[in-house]
Order: structure tokens, then sequence, then C-alpha cells
């Protein structure tokens, strides 16, 4: 039958592991992340390399073209990625982030060509290669000069070119923005017309920080989108100049660079950036007013129509370091502090998150995945991170490019494989492509599949053989337990009783034969209200304590300890309450049978040295009468007297022996204890009529609880002790002081002579057996006493000196 069982149980765990394994295998496959992000490529050599992405025409996928520094022409290069090695044209120029490839229709034949711009020495160039024909067709365009002014420095210049744009009569237009950080100049937004190589530009002393192209009015003609940070710069002709660099700006401005409307904020330090904003009701332009200058400036956010006019405002957190990204028609992105914002046209909340921003700038790209909206989140510093509609962190991976180029570090691309973005990252000398991928089932999915079911199938029989052992060991502690000498009482954390042995039902209950299990321990409170008040104390301390305790069960008085232990786990988490209740009675029976044990041992080693001798006087006597001698009288009455000395020797060691085995189990009984101290002075009424005294100082409305007779006993011990020390000449003080201990009321009795005090050599051993400094004594009256005083859970102390010597023992007060 047993077998049968276990066959059965490993069946359902079988069954159990398989139903684990398709469970964790659908939750793992299922919500798990959807998307990675992995560096797919790493090009790093000496030479300064930059990448550049542009779909030459809508049929086309977006392609990738390198420039590469040629240390051994001195030049640069241009190649396409992933076309062959061959290179589609070559130019001088002084640094690889000093130059800037965009594309654009030029030449009008339906594709894109590659547009470059870049610095030589002292001069701005621009050079255009036909991507169709595969040939230059603009070699090198002169745009403009370094000015010359007091202060000649190195000419470091940001470029961003903004791209082709067509007028209004559909001529092609280059538009690109320049700004020089150790000059004053230039500092604007250029159109230069391919045809008539003319160069027009909106100079400024403010920073342009931000240019693109946009079909605000919808007329089929882009503008040129520029926002300007204030940035102060002494060299700089303030008057002179139409947008100066004490205010930020916000500018619309034609293929021309005539402005069509402006907006200013009259702030040094400041900043407005700037994104467009596509919605049913027409075109916009979202904008974030930014105060660099003072920590809780007055940032906002505002949406700025075709002609000028602040359609919508709304006041931001007071901090200075705002990122905006507009998502067209249904979102607009905004991330500050640790948070990032989801507003919709209106600018109202659409969704927010704490995200790691971690400083510095960021930008934020949306795509879409399996009709799901995601985000991408670049961090211009440290790291790139994928998060999903509700802003919760899908995947990320960081990056050690500390040092990004000038102009456009980072561009984001469609990888046309999986239809998910690709992020590239350029810097001086190398470029890195990351790709966000589908995290798609393992190839060793069925490796894993079989890896959860052996684990599951392991943990479940192993579960099992711990719950046979757990059982067997309950079992066990409960079967243990329940025989137990002592009452045994465990609670819950809620102080019902779980388990109650026989022997604290016996203490509590008497022979109460109902269930008790799962009650209150409120249920034992009606037993004993001494016991109600201990456990309430102790819960309420709530700490490992013990106490002495009498109750009484209407047939039986018993003495006990009340063992109180709070059961909690390391983490601090409650299991319960176990309480221990020992008979005070039946242990004294197990310590005094140990003793009367070592007694007998004691005493057996006493009697063989008189019996000796005794046998050998008997031995010598026997001769003398088999050899018809004369007996000496005197000598055969010596050796008598000497036998029957140690005969009587031997008696009294016995009758001691048979007195202290006679000490029973105390009967306790409420007794008044000035009536116990009288009794035991009666014996010895005698002595006081011939020098020797006693003094008895008790109050008389003590009641103990205690064995009558068994403490007379005890005080014959000590007065006999005592009249003996002082040769029956002396004082013997009997005192009594209530006092506290732990909250409870006790008697201190200290019994005090005036003798020659306890020799020093046997002051530790004067409780062990047969220690006496007596001619005739048995050394057994201090053993029974403390065995008496111990049986009633008290202790002997004593203290001894030339002057005297007291002892002293508790008692509790009823």
């Amino acid at each position: 039958m047993k077998i049968k069982q276990d066959s059965q149980i490993n069946s359902i765990l079988i069954f159990a592991s398989l139903l684990i394994t398709f469970i964790v295998s659908v939750v793992y496959f299922n919500f798990t992340k959807k998307l990675m992000i992995k560096e797919n490529s790493f090009f790093f050599t000496d030479q300064q390399k930059s990448l550049f992405l542009g779909k030459l025409s809508d049929l086309q996928r977006e392609k990738k073209f390198e420039l590469t520094e040629e240390k051994s022409t001195n030049s640069y290069s241009v190649r396409e990625v992933n076309g062959g090695n061959k290179i589609l044209y070559r130019f001088k120029a002084d640094a690889c982030f000093f130059t800037w490839i965009s594309f654009g229709d030029v030449n009008n034949d339906g594709i894109k060509d590659l547009i470059n711009i870049y610095r030589r020495k002292d001069s701005i160039f621009v050079s255009v290669f036909d991507y169709k024909s595969k040939s230059i067709i603009y070699p090198e365009k002169f745009l403009l000069n370094k000015p010359k002014t007091k202060r000649e420095t190195k000419w470091f210049l940001v470029i961003n070119n903004v791209g082709v744009l067509k007028d209004k009569l559909n001529n092609t237009k280059l538009i690109f923005s320049l700004v020089a950080t150790s000059v004053p100049f230039p500092r604007g937004i250029y159109s230069y017309d391919f045809a008539s190589e003319e160069l027009k530009t909106a100079q400024m002393s403010a920073f342009p920080f931000t240019t693109f192209s946009f079909d605000l009015n919808k007329d089929g003609i882009k503008e040129v989108i520029v926002s300007a940070i204030s940035a102060p710069n002494k060299y700089l002709q303030e008057k002179t100049n139409k947008y100066p660099s004490t205010s930020s700006w916000l500018m619309v401005l034609n293929t021309e660079m005539e402005e069509i409307f402006s907006l200013q904020r009259e702030q040094l330090y400041s900043q407005i950036t700037v994104d467009s904003l596509s919605t049913n009701e027409g075109n916009f332009l979202v904008s974030i007013f930014m105060n660099h200058q003072q920590e809780g400036g007055n940032s906002e956010i505002f949406i700025v129509d075709s002609i000028g006019n602040v359609t919508k405002k709304r006041q931001l957190s007071n901090f200075r370091n705002h990122n905006l990204t507009s998502f067209n028609r249904d979102s607009i992105f905004v991330s500050y502090l640790d948070s990032v914002f989801i507003f919709d046209k209106n600018l109202q909340i659409l969704n927010s998150n704490k995200i790691n921003l971690d400083g510095g700038l960021s930008r934020f790209y949306k795509f879409t995945y399996e009709k799901e909206n995601y985000y991408i989140h670049l961090n211009l510093e440290k790291f790139i991170t994928v998060l999903d509609k509700n802003l919760s962190e899908v995947s990320t991976t960081t990056f050690s490019k500390t040092r990004l180029v000038g102009r456009e570090p980072i561009v984001v691309a469609k990888n046309y494989e999986n239809d998910l973005p690709e992020i590239i990252l350029n810097t001086r000398n190398d470029y890195s492509i990351f790709q966000i991928i589908p995290n798609l089932l393992p190839a060793n999915w069925l490796a894993y599949v079989l890896l959860i079911q052996i684990s599951s199938l392991i943990t479940l029989f192993l579960i099992k053989y711990l719950i046979k052992r757990v059982y067997t060991f309950i079992y066990y502690l409960s079967y243990s337990l329940g025989k137990s000498s002592n009452g045994i009482i465990l609670l819950d954390e809620k102080l019902r009783i779980r388990f109650i042995n026989s022997k604290a039902i016996l203490f509590l209950c008497r022979n109460n034969t109902t269930s008790i299990k799962g009650k209150s321990v409120e249920f034992l409170y009606k037993s004993s209200q001494k016991f109600s008040q201990i456990i309430t104390n102790f819960l309420s301390e709530d700490k490992v304590n013990s106490t002495q305790l009498v109750l009484n069960n209407g047939e039986s008085i018993f003495k006990l300890i009340l063992e109180f232990i709070p059961l909690s786990l390391s983490n601090g988490i409650k299991l319960g309450y176990y309480i221990r209740l020992t008979d005070l009675s039946e242990q004294i029976q197990v310590e005094r049978a140990k003793v009367y044990s070592h007694s007998i041992q004691k005493i057996t080693h006493e009697i063989k040295t008189p019996l000796s001798s005794i046998l050998m006087n008997i031995n010598a006597l026997q001769i003398q009468l088999n050899q018809n001698s004369d007996l000496d009288k005197q000598e055969t009455l010596e050796d008598l007297y000497f036998m029957e000395k140690e005969v009587e020797r031997i008696r009294n060691l016995v009758n001691n022996l048979l007195k202290y085995a006679d000490i029973r189990k105390p009967h306790f009984r409420a007794v008044n204890l000035e009536s116990v101290i009288r009794k035991a002075l009666k014996k010895f009424e005698n002595f006081e009529n011939k020098g020797f005294s006693f003094i008895v100082e008790v109050e008389n409305d003590i009641e103990i609880l205690v064995d009558e007779f068994q403490l007379i006993e005890a005080f014959h011990v000590f007065i006999e002790n005592a009249i003996d020390a002082m040769n029956g000449i002396g004082e013997f003080k009997i005192v009594a002081q209530k006092q506290k201990e732990k909250g409870e009321n006790i008697v201190r009795i200290s019994l005090i002579d005036s003798g020659p005090g306890i020799p020093e050599e046997i002051q530790e051993i004067i409780f062990e057996p047969y220690v006496t400094t007596k001619k005739e004594g048995t050394g057994m009256g201090l053993q029974i006493a403390q065995k008496i005083i111990e049986d009633h859970g008290s202790k002997i102390e004593f203290t001894t000196d030339k002057n005297g010597t007291e002892f002293s023992f508790n008692f509790k007060i009823i």
C-alpha cells in the first residue's frame, strides 16, 4: 500500500514539473524584454573618420557614407559603406570634424546628391557629388573667408548644414549655419544660390543653436527655423547687430534670409529650444525657454503659430536644463531633472516617469514596433536607452565615447532589415553603430526548456524529501514534548494555543479533556490569576524571561518555574511563544537522587576505616584467647571502648544518611514565618540560661508557602552549628526583612552568630557531604539544610569573618 501511494505521489510530481515548465516558458518568452540594443559594428583606426546617412530617393534605403582621413595624400575621401572600397571623391580640408555632408537634389535629376561643406585654412568651401552619374558637378565653390579682426586666433567652427531648399522660383538654395567660437564672426544663417553663386546671410551675435527647415504656413515652401542662445561676447558689435547676444531668440526666415517673424527673450545666458509640430489645425512650432543664469528661473514651454503668435503656454519646473523633442501630431517629449514628460498638443501631460538622465544633453526619438510606440533616449555623453510606451526601460547600453564631434555627433537611421532604428555615434577618430534588434527566442531554446524541466523535477523531489524529513521531525518532536516531565505550551503569533502537553494540562486545567488546541491563551488564564498576570507582563516585555509560580489545580499545589521564550526569525518576523513549566518537586527528587548516590559512595569510604579497626581488634582478642594467655584487663577494656566508639560513629553516619534520604518531596502550605521560627527555637530554650542568647527580629504578618517541618529542621542545623562553634556561649540572631525583587515581594531571612567564623580552608566546600570541624561531627548537617532550602526554590548565601558568620536566603511572600 505504501509503495502504491509513493508511486502516485511521484506521478503527481512529474505532472507538476511539466506544468511548471510550461508556465515558466510562457512567462519567459512573453514577458522578457522584446527589444535589445546591440553594438553591431565598431571601426577604429589612427585616422579621423565619420559616418553620414542619407536617403537619396524615396524608393531607396538610407545609404551610409564614410568620411576618412588620408594622411598619405593629406586629404579626405568619401566612400559608400557596403558599396565596395571604391572612393567616390576626395577633397582637402583641415579636419574631419570641420566637415559636414548632407543630401539634396541640387541638379533636379530626382536623386539626391552629396553636399559637402568644409573648412580649409581660413576659408569655407562647398562641393557637390552627383550620386546618379558618380561625378562631381560642383568641384569646390568658395563660400566665405575668416573675418579680419584684431582677435586673431584659431578659427574653430561649428557647421550645421540644414540642406537644400527651393525658393518661390524653384531655385536651389543651400542653407547652413556657422558659429565661430574663438573670433567674433561668423555667427549666422547662410543661403547659397548654386545658379547665381550668391551668398546671403542673417548675421547675429547670439549663438544659433538649432536650425532646421519646416513648411510652417503650409504653402509648399519650407521656412528656415532658428533658435539662438544668449551667449555674450564682448568682441561682437551688439549695437549694429539685429539679434544681440544679450537675448535668446526664436526666428523664422525665408530662403533669402529675410525675417518672417522672431520672438525675443531678454535674458542673459538663456536659451530657446524649438521643434516642429503638425496637427489637424495646422503647423506650429513648440519651444522651451530656459534661464541658465539663475537657479529657479522662469522656464516655460509654449506653442507658436505660423505668424508668430503664442497660442498656448505652460510653466515648467524651476530648473534650467530641459530637452525638447516633438513627435508631430500626437506628443511632445520634455525631459528635465530625473523625469520625462509627454505632453499633447494642448500641453496637457499624457504620461510621465522617472528615468536616469544623468545630466548632460539628451535627445529622444520615437519608433513603432509591433504596433506599439517606443522611444530612444540618447544621452550624448554616456548611454543609449530604449523606453516603452509607459516610459519604462526596455534595454540600455553605455558607450565610452567621451569626445563626440562638435557637429551632429549622433545620427538615427532606419535599419531596413528589421524596420527598427540604428544609432550611429561619430567621434573624432571612429564611429560605432548600435542596432535595436528583436529579442527573439534563443537558438538553443530547447535546451532552456529541458533545463527548466530537469530543474523543476529535481526541486519537487527535493521538496518531497524535505517534507518527509520535516514531518518525521515534527512527529518525534511532538511525541517527545508530549512525554516530557515538564509542562510545554506553544503559542502562535496571534496567541492561539498550537500545542499543550498533558503535564501542562495537569498543572493548569486538572484533567480537563476539552479540546484546548486552537483556543486563545486567555482560556488558560481562568485557572490562575497569577499565571495570567505573568504571561501578560512577559508578552509586553517580549523577551526571554522566567519566574517562580505556585499553581493549585484543586487537588494539588505545584511549585513551578515558568520559562517564557519568544520565537522569531533573524529578520524579526514573529513566529510565536514557547512556555515551559518545570515542577520543582520533581526536579528536587532528581537532584536528591544524585546527591544520595554521592553520599552512599562517601559513607562507604567513611565506614570502611572504623570497620577495619574493629576487625583488627577483634582478631587480636581472638589470638590472645586462642593462646590461653592471661589477658590484660585494662588493655582489653580500652580495646572494647575503642570498638564501641567506632560502632557509634558508624551508627551516626548511617543515621544522618537515613535522615538525608528521608527528606521527602516538600508539602507546601501557607504558614506564618514568625510562628515557624518560634517553633524551631523551642528545642534550644535550655541554652538561654547558660550564657547563650537568641534575638528574633521578624514582623508578625509575613506569610510564606513552605513545608513547615522541613524548614524547622533546616533552622535546627544552623542553630546547632552556631552553638557548637561558640561552645554554648554567645549570641544568635534571626532577622527577617521584606524586600522587592523583580517586582515581587520577598522576605530575606538572615541567621547571624557571634562565633569565630568558618575556617578559610573549608569555606568553599562547607556544603559538601562529610565536611566538618567537629570531632564527633558527620558533616551532613549543612548539606541537609541546603537541600531543604533549595527544594523551596531558594539559595543559601553566607559571609564569615573572625567576628561571626551570617547565612541568608529568600522566600516569596504570599
